[in-house]
């Protein structure tokens, strides 16, 4: 790492800290890549039973060629599995690929669930 003049005539702990503030702000790589990203999520029935939702989340990603962004099993042979797609285009192809795996899927559906926002605590009496 290349310092400027004034930055390496500070004093060792300054100069730490500069180091690792500058550090700190600089972008991540794949920060903005991530933040570009598209989430589906799906309700998948299977036409198999699956021993946990981390090994459906594997076979879904080989098949539908994408990222799996989140899996839980909320009934026996149907989970919800959140596709991390790079475009809208590109989370179409999945789902139809996804679709059209017979031995896999019995059909996939758009996640319409709404979530509700977490309660708010009550005031504390004193």
């Amino acid at each position: 790492m290349r310092l400027l003049p004034s930055i390496a005539r500070l004093p060792g702990p300054a100069l730490v800290l500069c180091t690792v503030l500058a550090a700190c702000a600089a972008p991540t790589p794949g920060a903005a890549d991530a933040q570009d990203r598209q989430v589906r999520p799906l309700i998948v029935r299977t036409i198999a039973d699956w021993p946990s939702a981390t090994e459906f989340a594997r076979r879904a990603a080989d098949v539908a060629r994408v990222p799996v962004h989140e899996a839980s099993a909320i009934a026996p042979r149907q989970f919800r599995l959140s596709l991390l797609c790079g475009d809208a285009i590109t989370c179409e192809a999945a789902v139809r690929r996804l679709s059209a795996e017979p031995a896999f899927v019995f059909d996939v559906l758009p996640d319409q669930r709404r979530r509700l926002p977490a309660r708010p605590t009550p005031p504390t009496t004193q």
